[in-house]
């Protein structure tokens, strides 16, 4: 071995170095691969394992190659073409009530239709659908000349005068804004003018709407998607269908249509309602006393588009507009001609007109609404028996019901849906000059007195107060 201190070859055996007296370690014995079980052990693991690894991989190539060949050929010999199974899908589709909207769909052969930007600023969402809760009515009181506001707070309604400067309250129309704040567009008959009043959370505002001449009967208001006020209403003086809307603050004034002044003693002069469409576009369906028809104007801006929904008789009066949920327009009226109640419906190409009861003389004092289904349902006066009715279209057709009969009640009707669907109905009942309140319980109608303190109900608006 060399010695690490001498740098000298010395013999294997030595101990201690000659030339400097160093001690010396023998060199470690080191052991050929393979020369014990230990050595083998260490050395062939790695090995083995690799080698499985190998192994492993090829298998793995055999069975997908086989199985890409399986898949692109049948018992024929010819291609297959992949297929996916949506059964798995099934219960997690929601089930569409008939009469929703459309929801598009498209297998995996068709081209996914494309994307295309809104047409509306206000579609309805999840978040803007209104959750009705709370029944509440506007109307006029006769005998103290007030308009008046009551919310059901079960089982009693909480009563309040809104305005009681003059003789006011007539021809109300009753909304809610996104903040559940009401409003109400309404006639001061003792100055024959248009009022506008609204909850600010602490008090009632009251605004002038249009004092020139005698204007604002047949009142019908809505709110547009920035809580804007849209009044349409009567102009006597000059027989004309104006429509008021609120902006920045200021009211801008438009006259929509001259329509004439009515002779007639029987009926109301006119009618007008008012609906705002998912553009923001005004549209008011109202009676054309000249010609006995009934129409619909689109109003953007100061453009105004007119069209003639029915021209088969003297009809259009008592008209009320709803939009189905795909924002087409829809109106009940009377049919002066047939003494009859009909039903008029934009499908998106035509309208479908429809005589829904003529038994005797109906359809007077219409209310218009949806369900969430996209149902019909419309309250009116029954003039022969004095009574209130009620008709509603589904899949199957119309179902006609009387709703009150002991006395004369339905004069002035106004419905709205709640929150289970079924429809509830204020209205004057004459005999008593009271302001009632029906409801259908989900097996009869039923019916309770929301105000009895004088002559009260003329002209009601019946809106949930809603929850967003």
């Amino acid at each position: 071995m060399k010695c690490p201190y001498c740098q000298q070859d010395h013999p294997d055996d030595a101990q201690i170095c000659p030339l400097t007296g160093g001690k010396l370690t023998p060199p470690p014995v080191v052991e050929q691969a393979g020369t014990t079980d230990a050595g083998r052990s260490r050395i062939a693991l790695p090995w083995l394992l690799l080698a499985a690894a190998v192994l492993l991989c090829l298998c793995a190539i055999v069975v997908i190659t086989i199985g890409v060949t399986l898949s692109q050929t049948n018992l024929g010999g010819e291609p297959l073409t992949p297929t996916i199974s949506l059964r798995a899908l099934d219960t997690l589709t929601p089930s569409i009530s008939p009469g929703s909207p459309a929801i598009s769909t498209f297998t995996s052969s068709d081209t996914p239709p494309p994307v295309q930007a809104p047409a509306q600023t206000m579609t309805p969402t999840a978040t803007n659908i209104p959750m009705p809760i709370q029944p509440c009515v506007s109307y006029y009181d006769q005998t103290l000349g007030d308009l008046k506001f009551a919310c059901q707070e079960w089982p009693e309604w909480i009563i309040e005068t809104v305005d009681s400067q003059g003789d006011v309250g007539l021809y109300s129309s009753l909304v809610f804004d996104t903040a559940s704040n009401p409003h109400i567009a309404y006639f001061d008959q003792s100055r024959s003018r248009l009022k506008y009043a609204s909850w600010t959370g602490k008090g009632w505002n009251i605004e002038i709407v249009d004092e020139a001449g005698s204007v604002g009967m047949y009142a019908s208001l809505v709110l547009d998607g920035q809580n804007q006020p849209l009044i349409s209403y009567y102009d006597q003086d000059n027989g004309a269908i104006k429509l008021a809307r609120q902006s920045n603050g200021s009211w801008q004034l438009l006259t929509v249509d001259v329509v004439g002044i009515s002779q007639k003693t029987d009926l109301l002069a006119t009618s007008t309602s008012v609906a705002v469409g998912w553009d923001n576009a005004g549209i008011v369906a109202y009676y054309d006393i000249n010609n006995g028809l009934l129409k619909l104007a689109h109003i953007r801006g100061d453009q105004v588009e007119i069209e003639t929904v029915d021209s088969s008789g003297d009809v259009g009066n008592y008209s009320s507009l709803a939009l189905d949920i795909e924002g087409n327009p829809a109106i009940s009226y009377f049919d002066n001609t047939h003494l009859a109640l009909k039903f008029a419906w934009w499908d998106g190409n035509q309208w479908s007109i429809q005589t829904v009861d003529s038994s005797g003389e109906v359809g007077k004092f219409t209310s218009l609404v949806f369900d969430f289904n996209n149902h019909v349902h419309i309250s009116y006066f029954e003039d022969d028996r004095d009574n209130l009715k009620y008709a509603r279209w589904d899949e199957q057709g119309w179902l006609i019901q009387s709703v009150d009969t002991p006395a004369v009640v339905g004069l002035g009707t106004s419905i709205a849906i709640d929150l289970q669907g079924y429809p509830r109905i204020a209205y004057l009942e004459h005999s008593n000059w009271n302001l009632r309140f029906a409801f259908w319980t989900g097996q009869y109608w039923d019916a309770e007195i929301v105000d009895t303190a004088g002559e009260v109900g003329f002209y009601p608006s019946l809106k949930f107060k809603p929850q967003y």
